[in-house]
């Protein structure tokens, strides 16, 4: 063999070998950058999961804030619905009472009561708005029982006072507000 021949024998065995190496180390290069890359691109997924996570729960946390800040507002306006329209009926129901205690009927109801009262009490003092008393006077035997006129509007029914200072009320302005009180307009299921 001729010495160009072995040179370029050598040089063809020599590039074989380099581009043989080159290859190797590009074969480890691109293995480590993928190692690397395969390591930086878990990191990566595992932040931006937890980061999902965090954003998730506290979109759930906010979310429920706004749920039951709107169920209390919900339940805050269906008490104030309730009160104003416990408020209106009551108002229909003391305009009713006004009219019913206008009737003919009232006042035999309410003479026909006070006469029973009246077997049952000796000693007292009978209070009647001034229709009432007006209407009342010598249908009912007297007795040691007073009448007298009632100082404030109390809708109809009477009041009766002991001598011995206790009292009964059993006028219709309480019976209607012990109505209203004994409304529960505050319960919301």
């Amino acid at each position: 063999m001729n010495v160009e021949k072995k040179l370029d024998n050598f040089m063809r065995i020599a590039m074989d070998e380099a581009t043989y190496q080159q290859n190797k180390v590009n074969a480890d290069l691109k293995a480590e950058f993928e190692t690397v890359c395969g390591d930086y691109k878990l990191k990566a997924e595992a932040a931006a999961k937890d980061k999902l996570i965090d954003v998730y729960f506290e979109a759930k946390k906010q979310t429920s804030r706004e749920e039951i800040r709107a169920a209390t507002q919900a339940k805050r306006d269906v008490i104030e619905l309730r009160g104003k329209l416990q408020d209106e009926i009551f108002k229909n129901v003391e305009q009713k009472l006004r009219e019913y205690v206008k009737t003919s009927q009232y006042k035999v109801n309410l003479l026909e009561e006070l006469k029973s009262v009246c077997l049952d009490v000796w000693s007292a003092q009978i209070i009647l708005m001034e229709d009432d008393l007006k209407h009342i006077k010598g249908k009912i035997p007297v007795g040691e029982i007073t009448f007298a006129e009632a100082d404030e509007d109390f809708i109809g029914g009477y009041k009766l006072k002991y001598n011995n200072n206790a009292f009964m009320d059993n006028t219709y302005k309480l019976k209607l507000r012990d109505s209203k009180r004994d409304t529960n307009i505050f319960k919301v299921e």
